[in-house]
């Protein structure tokens, strides 16, 4: 029985008709609930949003320093090979006892 009034109401007030003070009441009251449950599911959507956030930005900042180390630990597994031929090279000029600019360099290296 409220629907079809809801229904009459809406088709009153299509149609360019006043609606009643009681009518019109009743459609400000629907139209105030549902915006109150839309407020509320919005509310309740940012406050998951904002604990999902702080989670994140937590779990980031427990995780950061592996990061770094895992980072340390690629870089160095790439400059181990060059290390390791310039450390060989060093050794060859070396046993060669020569005091060329190569040999210097590869000092200061």
């Amino acid at each position: 029985m409220k629907d079809e009034r809801d229904a009459e109401a809406a088709e009153a007030e299509g149609a360019g008709e006043e609606l009643s003070p009681q009518d019109a009441a009743v459609a400000m009251a629907k139209e105030l609930a549902s915006k109150e449950a839309e407020n509320k599911a919005l509310y309740d959507q940012l406050l998951r949003m904002k604990a999902e956030f702080e989670n994140y930005r937590k779990r980031v900042d427990r995780e950061k320093p592996d990061w770094y180390r895992l980072g340390a630990a690629g870089v160095l597994a790439k400059l181990l090979p060059l290390f390791d031929l310039l450390r060989h090279a060093h050794q060859e000029i070396q046993a060669d006892h020569s005091e060329t600019p190569l040999a210097k360099g590869m000092d200061a290296i």
